[in-house]
């Protein structure tokens, strides 16, 4: 895919991305969870900000990721920056998950990258 920041808002479908391949991180994170879905693994989009510096949250930008249910743990993914180790950097803050009723459990480090836990409630 390739990232096109003119694409931010636009709603378009799975297919819809797969067929243009273009689109920004609200776009990579929908294509990710329907192919992941499609294949009965249970993912869903979660966003955030991703910050420029860990010292000023106002120039953080809105950002998506997805959030996959893998060996019965919830773990955060992101294809957008191509990170499918379990683990996101602490530029990323969670805000909200699709609004199912999931709570974040976790920690902020200014130095090191951190585990997100997600619970059902």
């Amino acid at each position: 895919m390739t990232y096109r920041l003119s694409y931010s808002g636009r709603k378009m479908t799975a297919m819809d991305i797969l067929k243009i391949k273009i689109g920004v991180c609200e776009h990579y994170t929908r294509l990710y969870n329907a192919l992941l879905n499609s294949v009965d693994i249970p993912a869903m989009y979660a966003t955030g900000y991703a910050l420029k510096s860990d010292r000023d949250i106002e120039k953080g930008s809105g950002h998506a990721w997805s959030v996959i249910k893998v060996d019965g743990k919830w773990m955060p993914m992101d294809a957008t920056w191509n990170i499918f180790s379990g683990k996101l950097p602490c530029t990323h803050v969670f805000c909200d998950y699709d609004g199912r009723g999931y709570t974040y459990t976790g920690g902020y480090s200014t130095k090191t990258s951190f585990f997100y836990e997600y619970q059902e409630e």
